[in-house]
């Protein structure tokens, strides 16, 4: 989901992106414990873990079955 955004934006390849994630509890745990992986893959320099940062223009999405709202933005 996050690459799909990050193409959606026309990023380059190695532009860094700045992440807010928010679901359940079950989204926020998997979150906290794959972030450095998540990182890694999608050149995130932050990754935000709950409602705080969010605006309203999150993306609604679907994580391995779990409703889920991402906002990435440039870094």
């Amino acid at each position: 989901r996050v690459q799909g955004a990050r193409k959606d934006m026309e990023l380059g390849y190695t532009d860094r992106i700045r992440l807010w994630v928010d679901g359940d509890a079950r989204v926020k745990r998997v979150t906290e414990e794959g972030r450095e992986l998540i990182a890694r893959e999608t050149l995130a320099d932050s990754i935000n873990v709950g409602p705080e940062g969010l605006t309203g223009q999150e993306e609604e999405v679907n994580l391995n079955g779990l409703p889920a709202r991402l906002r990435v933005e440039r870094a």
